[in-house]
Protein backbone atom coordinates (compact mmCIF):
# COMPACT_ATOMS: atom_id res chain seq x y z
CA UNK A 1 0.00 0.00 0.00
CA UNK A 2 1.53 3.43 -0.91
CA UNK A 3 0.63 6.52 0.72
CA UNK A 4 -2.51 8.25 -0.62
CA UNK A 5 -1.94 11.65 -2.11
CA UNK A 6 -2.84 14.36 0.99
CA UNK A 7 -1.06 11.99 3.65
CA UNK A 8 2.39 11.79 2.93
CA UNK A 9 5.04 9.56 4.80
CA UNK A 10 6.80 13.17 5.92
CA UNK A 11 2.77 14.67 7.37
CA UNK A 12 2.62 10.84 8.74
CA UNK A 13 5.94 10.80 10.38
CA UNK A 14 5.22 14.39 11.80
CA UNK A 15 2.25 13.36 13.42
CA UNK A 16 3.76 9.68 14.83
CA UNK A 17 6.15 11.96 16.64
CA UNK A 18 4.32 14.51 18.02
CA UNK A 19 5.48 16.00 21.06
CA UNK A 20 4.33 14.80 23.89
CA UNK A 21 1.94 12.21 22.23
CA UNK A 22 1.21 8.98 23.93
CA UNK A 23 2.87 6.05 22.87
CA UNK A 24 0.61 3.91 20.81
CA UNK A 25 -2.27 6.01 20.08
CA UNK A 26 -1.13 7.99 16.96
CA UNK A 27 -2.91 5.60 14.47
CA UNK A 28 -6.51 5.32 16.35
CA UNK A 29 -6.09 9.23 16.80
CA UNK A 30 -5.55 9.56 12.68
CA UNK A 31 -8.59 7.25 11.53
CA UNK A 32 -11.05 8.63 13.91
CA UNK A 33 -10.36 12.39 12.57
CA UNK A 34 -9.77 11.14 9.54
CA UNK A 35 -13.56 9.29 9.94
CA UNK A 36 -15.13 12.52 11.16
CA UNK A 37 -13.74 14.43 8.39
CA UNK A 38 -15.59 11.89 6.07
CA UNK A 39 -12.26 11.02 4.42
CA UNK A 40 -12.27 7.21 4.62
CA UNK A 41 -10.28 6.65 1.83
CA UNK A 42 -7.26 7.67 3.87
CA UNK A 43 -7.10 4.91 5.95
CA UNK A 44 -4.67 2.90 3.86
CA UNK A 45 -1.71 4.81 4.31
CA UNK A 46 -2.19 5.40 7.56
CA UNK A 47 -2.34 1.93 8.91
CA UNK A 48 0.74 1.15 5.92
CA UNK A 49 2.28 3.59 7.67
CA UNK A 50 1.39 1.93 11.19
CA UNK A 51 2.66 -0.98 10.10
CA UNK A 52 5.78 0.02 8.55
CA UNK A 53 7.18 2.01 11.70
CA UNK A 54 4.89 0.58 14.48
CA UNK A 55 4.24 -3.50 13.71
CA UNK A 56 6.54 -6.00 14.77
CA UNK A 57 8.32 -6.94 11.53
CA UNK A 58 6.50 -10.27 10.27
CA UNK A 59 3.36 -9.71 12.26
CA UNK A 60 0.94 -9.43 9.54
CA UNK A 61 2.07 -13.28 8.80
CA UNK A 62 -0.55 -15.87 8.81
CA UNK A 63 2.10 -18.22 10.66
CA UNK A 64 2.83 -15.24 13.04
CA UNK A 65 -0.71 -14.44 13.64
CA UNK A 66 -2.10 -18.09 14.23
CA UNK A 67 0.83 -18.33 16.81
CA UNK A 68 -0.45 -15.45 18.47
CA UNK A 69 -3.50 -16.39 18.94
CA UNK A 70 -2.74 -19.63 20.51
CA UNK A 71 -0.70 -17.29 22.83
CA UNK A 72 -4.04 -14.70 23.81
CA UNK A 73 -5.91 -17.75 24.57
CA UNK A 74 -3.15 -18.60 26.65
CA UNK A 75 -2.87 -15.17 27.91
CA UNK A 76 -6.53 -13.56 28.68
CA UNK A 77 -6.97 -10.11 28.64
CA UNK A 78 -4.08 -9.90 26.52
CA UNK A 79 -4.82 -7.64 22.84
CA UNK A 80 -1.55 -8.32 21.15
CA UNK A 81 1.72 -8.78 21.72
CA UNK A 82 4.26 -5.71 22.34
CA UNK A 83 8.10 -6.67 21.80
CA UNK A 84 11.00 -5.18 24.07
CA UNK A 85 11.36 -2.19 21.50
CA UNK A 86 7.78 -0.72 22.11
CA UNK A 87 6.55 -2.41 18.86
CA UNK A 88 3.02 -4.36 18.85
CA UNK A 89 2.27 -6.60 16.51
CA UNK A 90 -0.31 -6.06 13.43
CA UNK A 91 -3.25 -7.66 15.08
CA UNK A 92 -3.12 -5.45 18.35
CA UNK A 93 -2.85 -2.52 16.66
CA UNK A 94 -5.79 -3.22 14.02
CA UNK A 95 -7.96 -4.25 17.54
CA UNK A 96 -7.31 -0.65 18.61
CA UNK A 97 -8.06 0.96 15.49
CA UNK A 98 -11.61 -1.14 15.27
CA UNK A 99 -12.16 -0.28 18.49
CA UNK A 100 -11.42 3.39 18.10
CA UNK A 101 -13.50 3.92 15.29
CA UNK A 102 -16.40 2.26 17.19
CA UNK A 103 -16.20 4.50 19.87
CA UNK A 104 -16.51 7.46 17.47
CA UNK A 105 -19.20 6.13 15.77
CA UNK A 106 -21.62 6.97 19.23
CA UNK A 107 -20.64 10.82 18.84
CA UNK A 108 -19.02 11.65 15.38
CA UNK A 109 -21.80 9.55 12.86
CA UNK A 110 -22.28 6.20 12.81
CA UNK A 111 -22.44 6.00 9.12
CA UNK A 112 -18.87 7.80 8.86
CA UNK A 113 -17.82 4.95 11.16
CA UNK A 114 -19.37 2.25 8.76
CA UNK A 115 -17.50 3.17 6.29
CA UNK A 116 -14.69 3.98 8.23
CA UNK A 117 -14.42 0.37 9.48
CA UNK A 118 -15.27 -0.91 6.11
CA UNK A 119 -12.36 0.73 4.51
CA UNK A 120 -10.35 -0.59 7.38
CA UNK A 121 -11.07 -3.98 6.04
CA UNK A 122 -10.74 -3.67 2.79
CA UNK A 123 -6.82 -3.06 3.72
CA UNK A 124 -5.51 -5.95 5.19
CA UNK A 125 -5.76 -9.65 5.05
CA UNK A 126 -8.84 -11.68 6.39
CA UNK A 127 -6.46 -13.54 8.94
CA UNK A 128 -5.74 -10.21 10.56
CA UNK A 129 -9.99 -9.82 11.31
CA UNK A 130 -10.91 -11.03 14.70
CA UNK A 131 -13.17 -14.17 15.20
CA UNK A 132 -17.18 -13.22 15.04
CA UNK A 133 -18.40 -14.40 18.93
CA UNK A 134 -19.70 -18.01 19.33
CA UNK A 135 -23.08 -16.98 19.44
CA UNK A 136 -23.17 -14.55 15.90
CA UNK A 137 -24.84 -16.46 13.56
CA UNK A 138 -22.15 -16.23 11.24
CA UNK A 139 -20.47 -18.76 13.32
CA UNK A 140 -19.16 -21.05 10.67
CA UNK A 141 -17.32 -18.27 8.61
CA UNK A 142 -15.26 -17.29 11.83
CA UNK A 143 -14.49 -21.27 12.07
CA UNK A 144 -13.20 -20.93 8.76
CA UNK A 145 -11.36 -18.25 8.80
CA UNK A 146 -9.92 -18.77 12.56
CA UNK A 147 -9.71 -22.35 13.22
CA UNK A 148 -7.87 -21.58 16.38
CA UNK A 149 -9.21 -18.36 17.01
CA UNK A 150 -9.18 -16.37 20.32
CA UNK A 151 -11.71 -14.97 22.57
CA UNK A 152 -13.45 -11.79 20.75
CA UNK A 153 -11.57 -8.97 22.35
CA UNK A 154 -14.71 -6.74 23.60
CA UNK A 155 -17.66 -8.29 26.21
CA UNK A 156 -20.37 -6.40 23.71
CA UNK A 157 -21.55 -9.35 21.74
CA UNK A 158 -22.63 -10.68 25.14
CA UNK A 159 -24.40 -7.77 26.56
CA UNK A 160 -27.39 -7.40 23.92
CA UNK A 161 -28.72 -10.73 21.95
CA UNK A 162 -26.81 -11.63 18.51
CA UNK A 163 -30.66 -11.66 16.57
CA UNK A 164 -30.97 -8.70 18.00
CA UNK A 165 -32.12 -6.82 14.68
CA UNK A 166 -32.85 -10.22 12.97
CA UNK A 167 -36.47 -10.13 11.47
CA UNK A 168 -36.69 -13.75 11.98
CA UNK A 169 -35.83 -13.96 15.26
CA UNK A 170 -38.83 -14.81 18.32
CA UNK A 171 -40.67 -11.71 18.59
CA UNK A 172 -42.10 -13.00 22.07
CA UNK A 173 -39.37 -14.39 23.92
CA UNK A 174 -39.70 -15.71 27.07
CA UNK A 175 -38.64 -13.04 29.57
CA UNK A 176 -35.39 -13.40 31.63
CA UNK A 177 -37.49 -11.36 34.41
CA UNK A 178 -41.09 -9.60 34.90
CA UNK A 179 -40.25 -5.88 34.08
CA UNK A 180 -38.72 -4.30 31.88
CA UNK A 181 -34.84 -3.07 32.09
CA UNK A 182 -35.26 0.84 33.25
CA UNK A 183 -31.73 2.39 31.31
CA UNK A 184 -30.52 4.61 34.49
CA UNK A 185 -27.09 6.16 35.27
CA UNK A 186 -28.21 5.39 39.14
CA UNK A 187 -26.23 3.05 41.31
CA UNK A 188 -29.46 1.51 42.59
CA UNK A 189 -29.27 -0.73 38.94
CA UNK A 190 -29.60 -3.87 40.37
CA UNK A 191 -30.43 -6.59 37.24
CA UNK A 192 -27.36 -8.60 36.75
CA UNK A 193 -28.01 -8.63 33.04
CA UNK A 194 -27.97 -4.51 32.59
CA UNK A 195 -24.33 -4.14 34.45
CA UNK A 196 -23.14 -2.63 31.89
CA UNK A 197 -25.22 0.51 32.91
CA UNK A 198 -23.13 0.68 35.98
CA UNK A 199 -19.95 0.23 34.35
CA UNK A 200 -20.95 3.46 32.45
CA UNK A 201 -22.43 5.37 35.36
CA UNK A 202 -19.01 5.23 36.78
CA UNK A 203 -17.13 5.83 33.79
CA UNK A 204 -19.66 8.87 32.87
CA UNK A 205 -19.71 10.35 36.28
CA UNK A 206 -15.66 10.13 36.60
CA UNK A 207 -15.10 11.71 33.38
CA UNK A 208 -17.51 14.63 33.68
CA UNK A 209 -16.55 14.79 37.86
CA UNK A 210 -19.69 14.22 40.20
CA UNK A 211 -20.83 17.94 39.85
CA UNK A 212 -20.44 18.24 36.32
CA UNK A 213 -22.13 15.28 35.64
CA UNK A 214 -25.52 15.88 37.20
CA UNK A 215 -25.40 19.01 35.65
CA UNK A 216 -24.91 17.63 32.20
CA UNK A 217 -27.75 14.90 33.03
CA UNK A 218 -30.03 17.92 33.64
CA UNK A 219 -29.50 19.74 30.60
CA UNK A 220 -29.92 16.81 28.85
CA UNK A 221 -33.06 15.49 30.41
CA UNK A 222 -34.86 18.95 30.08
CA UNK A 223 -33.48 18.91 26.14
CA UNK A 224 -35.38 15.70 26.09
CA UNK A 225 -35.99 12.58 28.11
CA UNK A 226 -35.04 10.58 24.80
CA UNK A 227 -31.79 12.52 24.70
CA UNK A 228 -30.53 10.90 28.03
CA UNK A 229 -32.00 7.36 27.45
CA UNK A 230 -29.59 7.81 24.20
CA UNK A 231 -26.39 9.10 26.33
CA UNK A 232 -27.40 6.89 29.01
CA UNK A 233 -26.99 3.84 26.88
CA UNK A 234 -23.81 5.36 24.58
CA UNK A 235 -22.17 5.62 27.59
CA UNK A 236 -22.95 2.37 29.11
CA UNK A 237 -22.87 -0.09 26.40
CA UNK A 238 -20.09 1.55 24.16
CA UNK A 239 -17.77 4.50 25.16
CA UNK A 240 -17.40 2.16 29.19
CA UNK A 241 -16.23 -0.56 27.69
CA UNK A 242 -11.86 -0.24 28.04
CA UNK A 243 -10.96 -4.14 27.55
CA UNK A 244 -9.07 -2.70 24.16
CA UNK A 245 -8.84 1.06 24.86
CA UNK A 246 -8.82 2.06 28.33
CA UNK A 247 -10.87 5.35 29.80
CA UNK A 248 -7.84 7.48 29.05
CA UNK A 249 -7.77 6.30 25.72
CA UNK A 250 -11.17 6.54 24.96
CA UNK A 251 -10.67 10.06 26.05
CA UNK A 252 -8.05 10.61 23.26
CA UNK A 253 -10.82 9.02 20.89
CA UNK A 254 -13.66 11.23 22.24
CA UNK A 255 -11.19 14.45 21.62
CA UNK A 256 -10.25 13.22 18.08
CA UNK A 257 -13.80 12.64 16.99
CA UNK A 258 -15.19 15.90 18.41
CA UNK A 259 -12.44 18.71 17.29
CA UNK A 260 -13.42 17.97 13.65
CA UNK A 261 -16.88 18.79 14.53
CA UNK A 262 -16.25 22.04 15.44
CA UNK A 263 -18.28 21.40 18.89
CA UNK A 264 -16.52 23.23 21.88
CA UNK A 265 -19.00 23.49 24.26
CA UNK A 266 -18.66 19.74 23.82
CA UNK A 267 -15.11 19.35 23.57
CA UNK A 268 -14.13 21.61 26.77
CA UNK A 269 -15.46 19.16 29.07
CA UNK A 270 -14.07 16.33 27.51
CA UNK A 271 -10.43 17.46 27.48
CA UNK A 272 -10.69 17.93 31.43
CA UNK A 273 -12.37 14.42 31.23
CA UNK A 274 -9.23 12.98 29.36
CA UNK A 275 -7.33 14.19 32.58
CA UNK A 276 -10.10 13.25 35.04
CA UNK A 277 -9.11 9.51 33.43
CA UNK A 278 -5.82 9.44 34.24
CA UNK A 279 -3.88 11.39 31.28
CA UNK A 280 -1.03 14.27 31.93
CA UNK A 281 -2.35 17.48 30.63
CA UNK A 282 0.97 17.59 28.21
CA UNK A 283 -0.68 14.03 26.82
CA UNK A 284 -4.29 15.78 26.13
CA UNK A 285 -2.18 18.40 24.46
CA UNK A 286 -0.59 16.15 22.12
CA UNK A 287 -3.43 14.36 21.43
CA UNK A 288 -5.14 17.78 20.71
CA UNK A 289 -2.22 19.22 18.63
CA UNK A 290 -2.06 16.08 15.86
CA UNK A 291 -5.97 16.14 15.78
CA UNK A 292 -5.91 20.02 14.88
CA UNK A 293 -2.81 18.99 12.57
CA UNK A 294 -4.43 16.58 10.42
CA UNK A 295 -8.04 18.40 10.47
CA UNK A 296 -6.08 21.35 8.43
CA UNK A 297 -4.28 18.91 6.38
CA UNK A 298 -7.28 18.15 5.26
CA UNK A 299 -9.12 21.27 4.48
CA UNK A 300 -11.18 21.21 8.26
CA UNK A 301 -11.90 24.74 9.77
CA UNK A 302 -13.20 26.25 12.61
CA UNK A 303 -15.29 29.24 14.06
CA UNK A 304 -13.31 29.71 16.39
CA UNK A 305 -10.13 29.05 18.11
CA UNK A 306 -10.40 24.92 18.96
CA UNK A 307 -11.00 25.05 23.22
CA UNK A 308 -8.36 23.85 24.94
CA UNK A 309 -7.19 22.94 28.62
Amino acid sequence: MSPTPGLSNAFLTKIRTYPSLPSHTWYYVALITISVCNKPELISSVISHAFTHNAIPGSTDPAYVQEERTWLARNPGSLGKIDDNGKESALRILRRCREGLVKSGAIGGLPKAINSLYHLRKVHKPHLLDPLPQNSSSSILSSSLHPLSSTYPTGRPNSVPSDFLNPARDPNPTPANSGPPSPSFSPQTANPTLSFLNRGGQFFNTLYGPKVAGKVLTNLQNSSPDLQILATWIYALILSESTVLSPKETSFALIAALIPQDVNAQLKPHLQGAINNGAEKEEVEGVRGVVIEICRELGIGWKDQVAKL
